[in-house]
């Protein structure tokens, strides 16, 4: 599949982005998380077994699991696994707390729930008022669960039987008017949503795709699926730091996608944050406006930048 196919096809999935790689390119750098690092090969893989864990825990076609942590490769493995599989993965706000985190769980009817290590004591305190809750594992920490689940758990393959309009993802509104409201996300509306985008910002051989915004956001995990789907390296930072970004780009980050008050913080950081963001052959940006003199002094800053407005 070339890069900027404008076109998709239903036999697209989710794993099968990831599995087309690890057929095409099996050594080639899926991911990068830190100090880690999957091939496709190996990232498909755990993508299987991440389906496997969810079978042997239980979890029926149509039912939801979630996940709560800041980025993390997890979120990804996940949801392409449970897609691929049948069930809903809801990305749950890391921010929230107490009633609102609560509506969430038993809102979305999550049984299953991933939280990252540090925030497990949130969750702790309100998992007694979500009786439809039957296991939490943790991710990363000394007490990590994740990882140990992946490597008991049998690789299950994508089930044929499971169509495309059915709901895979579920994230929620921010709540202003009232509640948080769960937007349904189908297989085919993640598919289509990245193949016909592509071309705004396309990528090829040498590329690289940062990962930087929160993956409760369809900012960022619509946009997490872009280099995924066209089989360039992911690169994947917790949280947007100047410095972590910064570091993002000098390790070969060529696309991005910022909100713009990250873009007004780089132009702000000084001179060599912005020569080394002016690597960066695409910039797009969207989730909050973007001030005419913002855009201006950015296209001044890096006027070898393509800048795309989502």
């Amino acid at each position: 599949m070339p890069p900027g196919n404008a076109t998709t096809s239903t036999a697209e999935t989710l794993a099968g982005f990831v599995e087309q790689h690890a057929q095409q390119r099996p050594d080639g750098i899926a991911i990068q998380y830190g100090e880690l690092q999957w091939s496709w090969t190996e990232w498909a893989s755990r993508i299987r077994r991440t389906a496997g864990a969810l079978r042997a825990a239980g979890v029926e076609r149509g039912q939801c699991v979630a996940f709560l942590d800041k980025n993390h490769p997890a979120c990804l493995e996940i949801l392409f696994a449970a897609a691929s599989i049948g069930v809903v993965t809801t990305i749950v706000n890391w921010r929230l707390i107490g009633d609102e985190l609560v509506h969430v769980l038993n809102d979305s009817g999550a049984r299953l729930l991933f939280v990252g290590a540090e925030l497990y004591a949130t969750v702790e305190a309100t998992v007694a008022r979500v009786p439809g809750l039957e296991r939490i594992t943790v991710i990363g920490g000394d007490g990590d669960e994740y990882e140990s689940l992946l490597a008991a758990a049998s690789p299950t393959p994508a089930d044929t039987e499971v169509a495309d309009s059915q709901t895979a993802l579920v994230i929620y509104s921010s709540g202003t008017t009232g509640r948080p409201k769960g937007v349904l996300l189908s297989q085919r509306a993640l598919v289509n949503h990245s193949a016909n985008l592509a071309p705004a910002f396309p990528f090829t051989e040498g590329d690289a795709n940062l990962v930087a915004m929160p993956l409760f956001h369809v900012g960022g995990i619509g946009y997490a699926l872009f280099g995924i789907r066209a089989g360039v390296p992911t690169i994947m930072t917790r949280e947007p730091d100047a410095a972590t970004l910064i570091g993002a780009v000098r390790a070969g980050a060529t696309h991005a996608f910022f909100v713009p008050p990250v873009v007004a913080r780089f132009i702000d950081a000084g001179e060599a944050a912005c020569a080394t963001i002016s690597g960066l052959g695409y910039i797009v940006y969207g989730a909050a406006p973007m001030p005419l003199p913002l855009l201006q002094r950015a296209l001044a800053t890096w006027p070898e930048t393509n800048f795309v407005q989502v």
